[in-house]
């Protein structure tokens, strides 16, 4: 089995690296109370949106497609804001989880 060599992964490798650190900036240095309100009343948009990129780059990189990344980190940022609100419970875990497997195998198949 050939290995297929991949173009463009240490670029990719950097911006994971610079997402996570933005994240983690975020979780040490801003106040809550700052980021909350900021484009819309109680979201805390700018760290979700910072954290989904991070999520979907990491895993990206580890599955090695960008399609599967992609619902890795929707999966992981819905379920977190899910928490946020009061909701993320056991249940709902697994019924993200399972859409997004359904998902990943109808697309998957076409």
């Amino acid at each position: 089995m050939a290995i297929r060599r991949r173009k463009k992964f240490l670029p990719a490798v950097f911006f994971a690296l610079l997402s996570w650190s933005i994240v983690a900036f975020f979780l040490f240095f801003v106040d809550p109370e700052i980021i909350r309100d900021f484009p819309i009343s109680g979201s805390y948009l700018p760290f979700f949106i910072f954290l989904f990129l991070s999520v979907f780059l990491t895993a990206s990189l580890l599955l090695t497609h960008a399609r599967r990344g992609l619902l890795v980190s929707i999966g992981i940022t819905t379920f977190l804001y899910l928490r946020l609100l009061g909701l993320g419970h056991v249940l709902n875990a697994i019924l993200l989880t399972s859409f997004l497997l359904v998902l990943e195998f109808a697309l998957r198949r076409n």
